[in-house]
């Protein structure tokens, strides 16, 4: 048995480095999200975050991503997020030979689930 009690819990203190580093990772994945997008905001990034979640269940339809980022407008989604998603290497178009095909999916690619994890793995405040 230790000094505190069941209901106790040690909360290891946090740095100012540590604080430092979590910033600097913070800092690197918007970065790396304006590039793609070439904008974003705080809204932006948990909505791209939504995509590229739903995107790891398999392929999908944009019907499908669409509404994990809370998105009804096509025209916008298309604009805003998917083709630049695709642009930068974060999503990728199952059978991009038929860009027009009823039957189209998207995927999320290692790129992109590298950003993914990275933004999973930052403390939510």
């Amino acid at each position: 048995m230790n000094d505190f009690g069941p209901t106790d819990h040690f909360t290891p203190e946090v740095t100012p480095e540590v604080t430092d580093q979590i910033e600097g990772l913070r800092t690197s994945l918007l970065n790396d999200l304006v590039i793609a997008l070439d904008w974003t905001t705080d809204q932006v990034t948990d909505q791209v975050a939504w995509i590229l979640t739903q995107a790891t269940n398999g392929p999908v339809k944009s019907a499908a991503l669409m509404p994990a980022a809370g998105l009804a407008h096509l025209p916008h989604f298309r604009e805003k997020f998917r083709t630049p998603l695709i642009r930068a290497g974060w999503l990728a178009m199952t059978d991009p030979a038929s860009p027009n095909s009823p039957q189209r999916r998207y995927r999320i690619t290692p790129q992109g689930q590298a950003w993914l994890d990275s933004f999973n793995a930052l403390p939510k405040s």
